[in-house]
């Protein structure tokens, strides 16, 4: 008796990136057909099967038009992302789940589509209970509009998004700020950095510059970037000095990870202490050495007025 395995001769060639479902089920040929029809399955709906088994997709019962037409039957929503722009508008979205409509707006924005992305986030946002149930959908809409320089359709999304800020979020509203109306000492500090980028003696004067107007954050930025270079020995002493410092004035490990890459280059600030207390170090033991002598000198007096006290009295008459 033939099996289903000949049913799938009009199946595509070569591995597919899923593992196939069949989309009708396993029947022989000389079988009762699955329709109900009564007749053999070779004389009935054998070839409008072989015609489905070449339209292979991930779900079983399903060819891939069908799972595309009709996402709600199987509910992945990573099926989108085998859509077309075309595909996607197509899509009846009356049935879908939140987690459906969350796959079609992650596939429109996926193609750079960002408005319909945004109108079908607006339709998810209804589904789900409200702005603040999509918040976190509204920040990654809001990264890819500003990954892809539309800061217009970026600002209108966050402004648009309810709900307690995240740190996505403030970093979103900080791209978004920056980009419209950067500051202008930030601005000149970009172009000291697009200028001094790879030269180490340079970053490592900005990090210091940096570092005397007490921006102890952007301080340790630069110096770490400076570091990633090397450069010279005074440079990488500096950095190191830098280093420790500023993780010092915020409070931090004075340990920085950046003093890896200056080698065994020590802090300055360490080294000065060190130098201090072998000064110190120094300075008592020439102190003690004095008082040494001193007391060598007190002895001697002593044993000498001790001396002089007996011959003077063996010398003296008795009374």
């Amino acid at each position: 008796m033939a099996t289903d395995d000949d049913a799938g001769q009009g199946a595509p060639e070569g591995p597919l990136p899923f593992t196939v479902r069949r989309a009708v089920p396993k029947i022989g040929r000389n079988d009762p057909c699955h329709c109900g029809s009564g007749k053999k399955y070779k004389r009935c709906c054998l070839e409008k099967d072989r015609v489905r088994l070449a339209d292979p997709s991930p779900y079983a019962g399903l060819t891939m038009e069908e799972a595309k037409r009709d996402p709600a039957r199987h509910g992945d929503p990573g099926i989108f992302l085998e859509m077309t722009r075309e595909e996607l508008d197509g899509v009846d979205r009356a049935g879908l789940t939140p987690d459906l409509l969350r796959g079609l707006v992650r596939a429109y924005a996926e193609r750079g589509e960002l408005k319909a992305a945004a109108a079908a986030l607006g339709q998810l946002a209804e589904r789900a209970g409200g702005e603040a149930a999509v918040a976190a959908d509204r920040d990654g809409l809001v990264y890819e509009a500003l990954r892809k320089g539309d800061h217009k359709l970026a600002r209108a999304e966050a402004d648009r998004r309810q709900g307690e800020p995240t740190f996505e979020s403030q970093l979103n509203r900080l791209s978004i700020d920056l980009a419209s109306r950067p500051p202008e000492k930030l601005v000149r500090i970009d172009s000291y950095l697009s200028q001094l980028i790879d030269d180490p003696r340079d970053l490592t004067e900005l990090a210091d510059a940096i570092q005397l107007a007490g921006l102890p954050g952007l301080t340790l930025a630069v110096a770490r970037a400076a570091a990633a270079l090397g450069g010279s020995a005074a440079d990488r002493d500096v950095l190191a000095e830098l280093l420790t410092d500023e993780r010092h004035r915020l409070g931090l490990e004075e340990r920085d990870p950046a003093l890896r890459l200056l080698g065994s280059v020590r802090p300055l600030r360490s080294r000065r202490r060190e130098e201090a207390l072998a000064d110190l170090q120094s300075r008592l033991d020439e102190r003690e050495t004095a008082i040494q002598k001193v007391r060598s000198e007190r002895d001697r007096l002593a044993a000498e007025l001790e001396k002089q006290g007996r011959l003077a009295a063996a010398h003296s008459p008795t009374p």
